[in-house]
């Protein structure tokens, strides 16, 4: 067994600082599986912080403990407008309604605004019944100006020397 598949945390409790965040997007997780009563005022999570803090793992995670089954793009897909409108798009559409998926998309930072992507990502959170997680390393660029206002934002800092 390699050494990364031995130690990988298991569960968020494995999970070294961010705690609050960590509930809070457990929370919003939660609120999206019920849709009874109460409807989440956010769309979308964006997780943003520096590399390295657990933000993948905390959103893996979190919809891996409430048995939330995972659609996962990486920046390793070619996200542009095009790939909204063909592949995440039928994604979307094809997944069965009456469950809930929850739709991941990480490394954020490398989706592309010249070509549409964002335009088309703030679509995607408008229209989609699915719960969304999106993960960055740094939200403070102007193409993200459009989607923040659609998103519970959780900053995942680095965790300091107490942890």
């Amino acid at each position: 067994m390699l050494w990364i598949e031995k130690y990988k945390p298991r569960s968020t409790l494995d999970l070294v600082g961010n705690e609050g965040q960590i509930k809070r997007l457990n929370y919003w997780l939660e609120s999206q599986i019920k849709k009874q009563g109460y409807k989440p005022a956010s769309k979308a999570v964006l997780i943003h912080g520096p590399p390295g803090v657990g933000k993948t793992s905390a959103a893996i995670l979190s919809c891996q403990q409430s048995n939330i089954p995972i659609v996962y793009y990486s920046s390793d897909d070619h996200r542009n407008q095009q790939f909204f409108k063909t592949e995440v798009s039928t994604t979307d559409q094809q997944i069965d309604s009456t469950s809930t998926t929850c739709i991941i998309m990480d490394e954020l930072d490398s989706l592309s605004s010249d070509f549409g992507g964002f335009s088309e990502l703030k679509d995607m959170i408008n229209h989609s019944k699915k719960p969304i997680i999106l993960i960055s390393n740094d939200i403070t660029s102007l193409k993200y100006s459009s989607i923040k206002p659609l998103c519970l934002v959780l900053s995942f800092p680095a965790p300091n020397k107490h942890h």
